[in-house]
């Protein structure tokens, strides 16, 4: 997925709202922009994007929301533990580890809705389907 010859955004919804906190290139035929914290405020922003993951890690490991006590108390600790190192980055002001550490954001997470959040794998156009949520 990341690479050093093109990078991409991955939003990250938690509780609702999305939040981008990976450096990122976007290369196209016009050629390549970088796009990285510069500012304190955004770098406070992408610290407090990466704290929001790790707590939401840890609310993931709340009794009663578990689905079981192994695979999901895993998938639950590796959100927490990469969220904490690209804390750790953001703190720093270090773009490469931030990116570094979001790549292990993504990826804790992909792993987890591979097997916990199916519905969640992809936009609803790769897949071809376009159903409404269910209703309650």
């Amino acid at each position: 997925f990341f690479s050093s010859r093109r990078r991409h955004t991955r939003y990250i919804s938690v509780t609702g709202v999305q939040t981008c906190a990976l450096p990122i290139s976007i290369i196209t035929e016009k050629g390549t922009q970088e796009i990285a914290p510069k500012s304190d405020e955004d770098w406070n922003k992408v610290r407090d994007a990466a704290a929001t993951l790790v707590e939401a890690g840890n609310a993931l490991m709340i009794e009663g929301r578990a689905k079981d006590n192994k695979g999901w108390m895993t998938a639950a600790r590796r959100l927490s533990d990469a969220a904490s190192q690209a804390l750790k980055a953001a703190q720093e002001k270090n773009t490469q580890a931030v990116f570094d550490e979001g790549g292990n954001v993504y990826k804790a997470c992909a792993a987890c809705h591979a097997q916990y959040a199916k519905h969640l794998q992809g936009p609803p156009e790769a897949s071809g389907k376009t159903e409404a949520p269910a209703k309650k």
